[in-house]
């Protein structure tokens, strides 16, 4: 989780960026615990708040957004905790074409 949180903390450094349509995806397949709407509650919340902040003072159409992926896996959960990795993957759109290139992976 601190990971996560740092991960976020860098993505709100004021830096020159671009807004962004990010998708999270949390397997919590290796947890033993039987109320998995933390871990859904948890996507879904993530992906408000990084897709519904403002990260620039710029106004970008969806389709220039830069699309990223987070996948979160919990490998622990107890007492309100967790540990486990993530792996960021993002795309940009290539100016002036319909496709996306690759431009930042990491696990």
């Amino acid at each position: 989780m601190r990971k996560v949180l740092a991960i976020l903390w860098f993505l709100a450094l004021p830096v020159a960026a671009q807004e962004l349509n990010c998708t999270v995806q949390i397997n919590s397949d290796k947890v033993q615990q039987t109320n998995q709407q933390i871990f859904k509650t948890l996507e879904k919340s993530l992906a408000e708040l990084i897709n519904k902040t403002k990260w620039t003072n710029q106004t970008f159409r969806q389709k220039e957004r830069i699309e990223c992926t987070f996948f979160i896996t919990v490998n622990a959960y107890a007492s309100d905790q967790f540990s486990g990795t993530l792996q960021v993957q993002s795309s940009r759109p290539v100016y002036g074409s319909t496709y996306s290139t690759p431009v930042f992976q990491l696990q």
